[in-house]
């Protein structure tokens, strides 16, 4: 424990030390008290760059991750998933979630995007190092986001992931008992597109529903069953199931001729 007080104690200090060989050469904004202490309904936001439109970006971006993290927090409640493995799936949701969103929804601010339109209050200062003489920009950002703004998104997000678990296992079905051979490829389709998407044990589902795709279309052969001399039945089928096929065959043969399709129980 003494070991580890003395370490933090040596960070202070060379951080202190770091942070005292930058001199403030410019400033402008609201520098308040709300700068680096916890502000009650906002999220305050900080990046830094040599670039002062880039410094203002990361800010922005400092406000995202901080939302994102707290969803990924309350999801790690109720699922196996660490808040790094979830964190890249709400990112993603929250991409999409606006786009999705009617303009008339009361979520519509928080669901909107993260932009700077709705900073409530913002500071900025340029700084050049005593030593390097490098210059660079730190730019704070003060975001309104209420916990009820926060509940509704972990709600909405919850919603949606249940509806990915929904999508799943409906496309697990039709891959392994339809006998429609057009539902077996949509399946295949849509269960490669949400393996994309998992980041919990829904994507070893996947891949294992995906490798059960696989094997049935490796598997995969033309069956003929005489109707009658001169006729016969053209199925598709793998181990002991049997597909119907919507789509009218090609003939390459010239001595074969369709007279007729017609679906055969």
């Amino acid at each position: 424990m003494i070991r580890y007080l003395i370490l933090f104690g040596v960070l202070i200090l060379s951080f202190t030390w770091a942070y005292g060989q930058d001199k403030i050469v410019q400033r402008r904004g609201d520098k308040g008290t709300w700068i680096g202490a916890s502000q009650k309904g906002f999220v305050v936001g900080v990046g830094s760059d040599q670039n002062l439109e880039i410094a203002k970006e990361k800010a922005l971006l400092y406000v995202r991750e901080t939302i994102v993290r707290s969803i990924a927090e309350e999801v790690e409640v109720e699922t196996q998933l660490t808040v790094k493995e979830s964190s890249g799936a709400i990112e993603s949701y929250l991409d999409n979630y606006a786009s999705t969103t009617t303009a008339q929804s009361k979520d519509s601010k928080a669901l909107s995007g993260i932009s700077e339109s709705k900073v409530e209050k913002w500071y900025w200062e340029r700084l050049k190092n005593k030593s390097s003489k490098v210059t660079y920009y730190k730019y704070y950002v003060l975001y309104p986001f209420s916990d009820a703004e926060l509940n509704r998104l972990i709600e909405a997000y919850k919603m949606h992931d249940r509806a990915l678990t929904d999508k799943m296992e409906l496309a697990s079905s039709k891959l392994r008992t339809s006998e429609s051979l057009e539902e077996v490829l949509s399946a295949q389709q849509e269960l490669k597109q949400l393996e994309s998407l998992f980041t919990d044990q829904r994507k070893q589902h996947t891949r294992s529903e995906l490798g059960y795709y696989n094997v049935l279309m490796r598997s995969m052969e033309v069956r003929l069953k005489p109707l009658s001399p001169g006729k016969s039945l053209i199925m598709l089928g793998s181990g002991d199931r049997n597909f119907k096929v919507y789509s009218q065959p090609r003939i390459t043969s010239p001595c074969a001729t369709i007279q007729g399709i017609e679906l055969v129980e």
